[in-house]
């Protein structure tokens, strides 16, 4: 996000989710006087999910840095100025389609983000940003014991542990069991419950399941495996993803935003996927025109977001609205899931674990790898008609359309 400001413009404090009211700077990456090119990670910035990279989009100079590190500084506010090269844009990359109106609500939406290459901090950076680095954590600690972090500086990365050592008691102190900070995980799992509960009010939910069988899948995927390297064998779920994006392109009724008390479709197929991280909590990225990946690209990307996801590096090239979500459960997750709607978004795609199962094949009992999907729906929105065409699409899909691409 960008204004003009004479010759320089202005880099704003980006949304990096439809419900971020702000954002605290965790750790410049460049100073005044660097020059900065496309896709550049030039600041770090934290939210209540986890810190998220945030990049340029053209060519550019850094002219002033307009915030410190450890501030917390509103959606919109100014946080440098640029000077971009041949007058260009620098700014983060507009969403896909038109941005919705935001919604109301104190909690920040998940997101992840793709590998990227690491960006080497620039050797002109001013002394006071060449102190020890601080995890978001740590800085929570800090300020809340009204601690001064210069005096944390010449200790290598400053953690959480390291603060609570540095001020634990001389003796055994327990603190209130509500005034002890939380961690990462359950402040996640505080604002996903949050937002699920608003939307479990304000949405009036239905849900639908169908049985898919994924035998000509499974086969066609196994074949086409067996000519990749280990590295580049693509999972039942990209084909899943693959096709749930193209169904949603299929139903416009489900892919977009119930905003202002009316429908507003998507003019493409942002594709949100839960993630589900080891330490706790979920992330949920959006992949961009999902619905035109192939699923050897679905699979790159699905990598490389899982990957970010782990490493708590996220890109705010990855905070797109989505327009559609989907949740899938992996191969020991239970049969069947049931999500709930992430708002303003009208639907939700529910995949549970691939497993065998007797179904009727040519008028005669067989076992077959199935996996049941399940949609969940906004009835403001779309009908159980409609969602069942979307369910009915998705076996359509699996069938041959994607296949043919493997």
């Amino acid at each position: 996000m960008t204004t003009a400001t004479r010759d320089a413009t202005v880099f704003a404090m980006p949304s990096l989710g439809a419900d971020m009211d702000a954002g605290r700077i965790t750790r410049w990456r460049v100073g005044p006087g660097d020059h900065v090119e496309r896709g550049q990670i030039i600041v770090v910035v934290e939210t209540d999910k986890s810190d998220i990279e945030v990049e340029v989009f053209q060519p550019a100079t850094v002219v002033e840095l307009l915030a410190d590190e450890g501030d917390l500084v509103p959606v919109g506010a100014p946080i440098a100025r640029l000077l971009p090269a041949n007058g260009d844009d620098a700014g983060p990359a507009p969403a896909s389609g038109p941005p919705p109106a935001p919604v109301a609500s104190p909690v920040a939406s998940p997101v992840a983000s793709p590998v990227a290459l690491p960006v080497a901090l620039p050797a002109r950076l001013p002394a006071d940003r060449q102190a020890s680095r601080i995890t978001p954590r740590a800085r929570r600690l800090i300020d809340e014991r009204g601690l001064d972090p210069a005096s944390f500086t010449g200790r290598g990365t400053v953690t959480g542990d390291a603060v609570l050592a540095a001020t634990a008691p001389t003796a055994p102190q327990p603190a209130p069991p509500d005034t002890a900070p939380p961690a990462r995980a359950d402040t996640m799992r505080t604002h996903i419950a949050e937002l699920m509960t608003r939307s479990w009010h304000e949405i009036p939910h239905f849900h639908l399941t169908r049985r898919l069988d994924l035998t000509a899948a499974t086969r066609r995927l196994a074949a086409a495996n067996d000519t990749r390297s280990l590295e580049d064998r693509i999972v039942p779920a990209a084909l899943m993803l693959c096709a749930t994006a193209r169904a949603a392109a299929a139903v416009p009724a489900c892919n977009g935003w119930w905003l202002d008390g009316a429908f507003q479709p998507a003019p493409e197929v942002g594709l949100g996927v839960v993630l589900s991280l080891r330490t706790g909590g979920i992330l949920v990225p959006t992949i961009e025109r999902a619905d035109r990946l192939t699923p050897a690209d679905m699979m790159a990307r699905l990598s490389e977001l899982v990957q970010r996801a782990r490493q708590g590096r996220l890109r705010a090239s990855d905070v797109g609205r989505a327009t559609i979500t989907v949740t899938h459960l992996g191969d020991r997750g239970a049969d069947t899931v049931n999500g709930v709607i992430h708002p303003p978004q009208v639907a939700i795609v529910g995949f549970g674990a691939v497993h065998d199962a007797v179904v009727v094949a040519d008028g005669a009992p067989a076992v077959r790898p199935v996996v049941e999907a399940s949609l969940g729906g906004d009835h403001r929105a779309i009908d159980g008609l409609t969602g069942s065409r979307l369910l009915a699409r998705l076996q359509v899909l699996l069938d041959g359309p994607i296949l043919e691409e493997l």
